[in-house]
């Protein structure tokens, strides 16, 4: 049997970014630090970088727009496209965000 895996990285920032020329960044709370989790490519192209800090993400780009994870979003997202994936297969099985 053959298996397929699909991991979206870009997921977070895809759903929350509003216009993919913006300089922005989705965050998280890990272990009691802020850090970003994806970075729209304007981003990347100044220097900021998954893993960051927040804060050392605003000291580099200081117009550097900060958005929440909304894991209810993702979560959602990934639903559908599982329900799309049924389309090419009866076996599709959906892995929690965390």
């Amino acid at each position: 049997m053959l298996w397929l895996c699909l991991n979206f990285t870009n997921l977070p920032i895809e759903l929350r970014e509003s216009r993919p020329a913006e300089c922005s960044a989705v965050t998280d709370r890990i272990r009691s630090r802020r850090l970003l989790i994806a970075v729209s490519p304007a981003a990347a192209t100044r220097g900021i970088l998954v893993g960051q800090d927040a804060t050392t993400a605003l000291v580099r780009v200081p117009d550097l727009k900060l958005l929440d994870r909304s894991l209810t979003q993702e979560k959602a997202a990934l639903k559908a496209l599982a329900a799309w994936a049924l389309q090419f297969s009866s076996e599709v099985t959906f892995d929690d965000v965390r």
